[in-house]
């Protein structure tokens, strides 16, 4: 657990907060299986989360990472540079193939690459993390951040309280139950894949109500909508969400992310993170919930990131994982292609 000092820190430096950075996502990350590790060292951090791919051996991923204190990144880059090099080193020395990294703009980018030197950077074959979020200030008045909103959205938000729906904090089998469920119907209903439910379920287990809670809508005792969201420091995050396939003309979603709003400002929280969307138009896919996210928070930008890139340790197993990923991909893309005609 970090100290307040060490939650405000990864705040100030984190564009998302911080959140998967923090050490109670490390904690999370070793409930579902995977080794971690954690440096930090002047003006640096990393959680590394360690996985292991059929053939080509592991990697590190450091996601969202590694963190760089702004100030010294102006005035001790060589400092870090040094230690960012050790870090890579021992991930040589422990067997990774590559370390796979998320700098937060491009100018940081192009520092990793010079501080990974003699290792090669290459962009990733797929960005692990959104390379868009939405994050709202919500450090004013409830009215303040209501008058943010679209008018659609905000009136939405109305409509769900006027047709009955409930929102409380749940921690019991019951909603978790719940949850899973309208997650499968989600998924089934937008064709979109999902994570395995113990991992779900370790958002409770592994993370106090302190980190995590989750919020249900209900109209009558019967579960409508449900989501899942972090409080780290300044910063609350909205991580999941899904709902069910009946009475969808409640609202019951748009009441929910309100309600998640405001026990973030109960909290303390100055911002909520709103998650991934895709202003730019590369996944079309995602239109539909950009524009549903962007009504909270109207004339907010969303963040930009540059996306995941790797630093390559091993070039030979770095270049069978590349080969084998295009193949999969060609694969993929032939069985779609033959099961649209």
């Amino acid at each position: 657990m970090e100290t307040d000092e060490q939650i405000s820190w990864l705040n100030a430096n984190c564009p998302d907060g911080g959140i998967l950075q923090s050490e109670e996502w490390r904690a999370f990350e070793e409930s579902n299986g995977n080794r971690t590790e954690h440096f930090e060292r002047n003006g640096l951090w990393a959680n590394v989360l360690e996985y292991r791919l059929p053939m080509v051996g592991k990697y590190w991923y450091v996601p969202r990472g590694p963190v760089i204190e702004k100030l010294k990144m102006k005035n001790e880059k060589l400092t870090i540079a040094d230690e960012w090099f050790k870090i890579l080193n021992e991930a040589k020395k422990r067997g990774a193939g590559w370390v796979r990294v998320e700098p937060r703009d491009k100018a940081e980018a192009m520092l990793l690459q010079e501080w990974s030197k003699p290792y090669q950077i290459k962009k990733a074959l797929h960005d692990m993390q959104p390379r868009e979020i939405l994050v709202g200030d919500i450090s004013g008045s409830e009215e303040q951040v209501l008058a943010g909103m679209k008018s659609k959205t905000r009136y939405n938000v109305r409509l769900a309280e006027k047709r009955g729906i409930e929102v409380s904090m749940e921690r019991n089998d019951r909603a978790m139950a719940e949850f899973l469920r309208m997650v499968q119907e989600t998924a089934r209903r937008n064709g979109i894949a999902t994570h395995a439910e113990r991992r779900y379920r370790n958002f409770l287990t592994s993370l106090s109500e302190k980190i995590c809670e989750l919020f249900v809508a209900r109209r009558e005792g019967k579960a409508m909508a449900a989501i899942l969201v972090s409080f780290f420091g300044d910063t609350a995050t909205y991580l999941h969400g899904a709902s069910g396939n009946d009475e969808r003309d409640s609202m019951a979603p748009f009441l929910l992310q309100f309600r998640a709003i405001r026990e973030a400002k109960r909290r303390g929280c100055l911002r909520y993170d709103m998650g991934g969307v895709d202003t730019e138009g590369i996944r079309p896919s995602l239109s539909g919930v950009t524009r549903w996210k962007r009504g909270f928070f109207e004339n907010v930008n969303p963040v930009v990131f540059p996306g995941s890139f790797d630093i390559v340790l091993a070039s030979s197993r770095f270049s069978l994982y590349t080969a084998s990923s295009m193949s999969k991909g060609v694969v993929i893309k032939a069985i779609r292609s033959l099961t649209k005609k």
